[in-house]
């Protein structure tokens, strides 16, 4: 197997790297499209005022810092994440969010797939 040349390695790295900054980038701004979304549900059809909404927002912080930093007694971290979620609410409430939002992506010079 032939080496790939440094400066070659040094650009696939750079590469890489701006490649997960925008995914990273992307992934925040889809997070706020949908936060926005959730948000503004809550005022218009719950009627959540300024006091509820700011409740609410922390409400959703703490539970990503839980699910970010939670530890065991013994110090090892559980393995609970955003999917976990996506089950609870399946099983407690019998939502399936990955049917009842389906994601539409267009693609640039082609049709909706």
């Amino acid at each position: 197997m032939k080496a790939i040349p440094r400066t070659d390695r040094q650009a696939v790295k750079a590469a890489v790297k701006e490649m997960y900054a925008l995914n990273e980038k992307d992934a925040e701004a889809i997070m706020h499209q949908v936060l926005a979304n959730v948000l503004y549900t809550l005022s218009r059809s719950f009627g959540f005022g300024k006091k509820r909404m700011r409740l609410f927002v922390d409400a959703v912080k703490d539970t990503d810092l839980m699910m970010r930093t939670a530890k065991r007694f013994d110090g090892t971290p559980v393995d609970w994440n955003a999917k976990d979620n996506v089950e609870y609410i399946k099983n407690a409430y019998d939502i399936d969010l990955t049917k009842e939002f389906r994601i539409e992506v267009e693609y640039a010079g082609s049709e909706k797939k």
